[in-house]
This record gives structure tokens, C-alpha cells and sequence, in this order.
């Protein structure tokens, strides 16, 4: 894997969970203020910073699947992905164009142009065909990454959450990458990937109880069981007649 990889996937989950919700959370406020500053100063800015939150969470997303789906899955599984990789280049591109729109630039303002109502018909068909191509690449990445999870921990031990299909966690992103995060570091660190190490439990010592010298038993003179012949030194009265 090669080293943006090995960050991402060295990240804990609780790491990683912050960083894809709290980064577009942070660059919400962000827009929110530099539209608060146009309103007051009537200055405008055109960097949407939200939008490239967006687009920098989903590079994760990108690296996060493509290192499970290509890379480990070229070294551990070798299942054929050629329309995965189809399907995942389709969608990084509508992500990057997505991103592009928001800038607004200034060759995007050109009015003026006159489209007849045939030529617009068949355009918004185009676009329905191109969100629906979009809508299924997305689909089939989070499917075969998912599958491909599903072959690498299935002789890990089981969790309430494995009942859930790890695509449908992948599909929700960016909720499912946190869940599955720890279930991937350790297969990795389980395989001797690069950069990740097995953590060793420590093992307890198993003390052999030394044995203890046993003390004899020492009986008390007056404790003794007294002869016959003491009995009678003791109490001469004893023949005696009544």
C-alpha cells in the first residue's frame, strides 16, 4: 500500500469518524460566515469551501475502497474487478466535475445561447442517464467492496455489527467506514502488511506454587493418652474398698 494508505488505515475509528463529520461540519460554518461578510461588506467570494470539504472526505472514501477493493484484494483474493475499476473512475469524475461546477467560473456565466427545445430535451434525457450511471457506479463500488471485506474477516470473530451487510455500511458513508475500520487494521496487522504489527497480548505467567516443608505435629505432654500404670500412681485410692 503506499504511504496515504497506510495513514488512512492507521487512523483509529474514532479518528477517522471525526474527521468525516466533523471536517464538513467546520467548513459549514466557514461558508456560513463568508456569506455573513457578503452580506454586511457586499464583497463576494467564490471558493465554496463546504463543496470542498465534500470532495475531500469522498478522497478518502476513494483511497478507502480502492486499497480494499484493487490492492489487497490483487495480493489476498485476486477477484476479477475490472467493472468495479469502470465504476469507480465514473464516479470520481462526477465527483471532481461536481466540485468544479461549484466554483462558478467565469467561462461557466457565458449567456446568451439559444437551445431549442429538442436540443434540451435530449440533454436533461443525457443527464438522467448520467445520474442514473452515477447512482448505479456508486452502488456496485459499495457492493464489491463490500464483498471483498466480507472474504478478508470472515474467520475474525463475530460482532452485533457483522449482521449488518458491509455494503450497505459502505453505502452509507460516511457512517459505515468508522465500523469496519478496526476490523481491517486487524487483518492487516494479521497478514504483515507494511507498517502494520501484530499487537501482542501479553501472556500471563503461570506461578508453580512452591511446596511448603511440613511442620510435624507436636503433641503437648499433658495432651498424651496416660498408661495403665500412671492411672494407677495417680489415683491409689482407686482399689480401695467403699
Amino acid at each position: 500500500m503506499n504511504s496515504i494508505a497506510t495513514r488512512i488505515f492507521k487512523l483509529s475509528p474514532l479518528q477517522l469518524g471525526l474527521y468525516l463529520f466533523l471536517l464538513p461540519f467546520f467548513a459549514l460554518i466557514i461558508q456560513g460566515l463568508l456569506a455573513l461578510t457578503y452580506i454586511l461588506t457586499a464583497t463576494e467570494t467564490l471558493f465554496p469551501f463546504f463543496n470542498l470539504s465534500i470532495l475531500l472526505i469522498h478522497l478518502v472514501f476513494f483511497v478507502w475502497i480502492w486499497t480494499i477493493s484493487v490492492t489487497i484484494n490483487k495480493r489476498q483474493l485476486q477477484i476479477k474487478n475490472t467493472l468495479f475499476k469502470i465504476s469507480f473512475f465514473l464516479y470520481v469524475f462526477h465527483r471532481v466535475v461536481d466540485f468544479i461546477m461549484a466554483l462558478e467560473l467565469d467561462i461557466m456565466k457565458t449567456t446568451g445561447w439559444y437551445v431549442e427545445n429538442s436540443t434540451m430535451s435530449m440533454i436533461d434525457t443525457m443527464i438522467l442517464i448520467y445520474g442514473i450511471l452515477i447512482f448505479a457506479a456508486f452502488i456496485y463500488c459499495c457492493v464489491f467492496t463490500g464483498t471483498i471485506v466480507a472474504k478478508l474477516i470472515a474467520d475474525q470473530p463475530k460482532r452485533s455489527i457483522d449482521q449488518i451487510p458491509r455494503f450497505f455500511l459502505i453505502i452509507v458513508f460516511p457512517l459505515g467506514l468508522p465500523l469496519l475500520q478496526s476490523r481491517i487494521q486487524h487483518y492487516l496487522a494479521n497478514e504483515n502488511f507494511p507498517g502494520f504489527q501484530a499487537k501482542k497480548r501479553p501472556v500471563k505467567r503461570v506461578s508453580t506454587p512452591k511446596p511448603q516443608p511440613v511442620t510435624p505435629v507436636v503433641t503437648p505432654p499433658e495432651e498424651l493418652p496416660k498408661s495403665q500404670e500412671q492411672i494407677d500412681k495417680e489415683d491409689p485410692r482407686r482399689f480401695m474398698p467403699k
